[in-house]
């Protein structure tokens, strides 16, 4: 039982790595390796971009060793840890300034598209109507056109009945004429 609490317990007796020190990567990683594993799922500790942060420190680490004080490389991290931040925090502002502007482009092609699609839907039901009012003009026109060729055939009709009555009061001589000249033929 004690065996398995001493695997499961870290090394504290050991001097943990420091990012001062020249190859804080490796060192993150024996001390990765060295924890062990039932240990290190009770807290789970992640570090984003360790990469970026073991460059930083060897960058770090190397303006310090003119210096050579503790505290000036405590504040040199503090201050490069801050300056990560703020960059990520632009970074991430940027992102969603330009997550920002792609909505609303979105939002504005959309707005386009919809006003164009009313447009259209404008213009089809404007020539709809104007077909409408065409077909509509010309049926007035063709009713109109049936309605006066109708009152010119009954108004012929009515003088051809009334130049009947005439005739048929009146004597027509030429016809007369006619029955005359046939009787006398016949008589010769």
């Amino acid at each position: 039982m004690e065996s398995l609490e001493k695997q499961n317990k870290p090394d504290l007796t050991s001097t943990p790595p420091t990012l001062t020190s020249k190859g804080s990567f490796e060192n993150l990683k024996k001390l990765d390796q060295k924890t062990p594993k039932a240990a290190s799922q009770g807290k789970d500790v992640k570090i984003n971009n360790v990469g970026s942060w073991s460059s930083l420190a060897k960058v770090s680490s190397s303006a310090t060793k003119g210096a050579g004080s503790a505290k000036s490389s405590a504040s040199n991290f503090a201050t490069s840890f801050q300056m990560f931040q703020r960059q990520a925090k632009e970074k991430e502002e940027r992102v969603k300034a330009i997550r920002a502007q792609e909505e609303q482009r979105k939002q504005q092609r959309q707005k386009i598209e919809q006003e164009r699609a009313r447009m259209e839907r404008e213009k089809q039901r404007e020539r709809e109507e104007e077909e409408a009012l065409e077909r509509a003009r010309a049926s007035v026109q063709t009713n109109v056109q049936r309605q006066q060729s109708m009152k010119e055939r009954e108004r012929l009709r009515e003088q051809e009945r009334r130049k009947r009555e005439a005739m048929a009061g009146g004597i027509d001589m030429n016809m007369q004429s006619d029955i005359m000249t046939k009787f006398e033929e016949t008589l010769s």
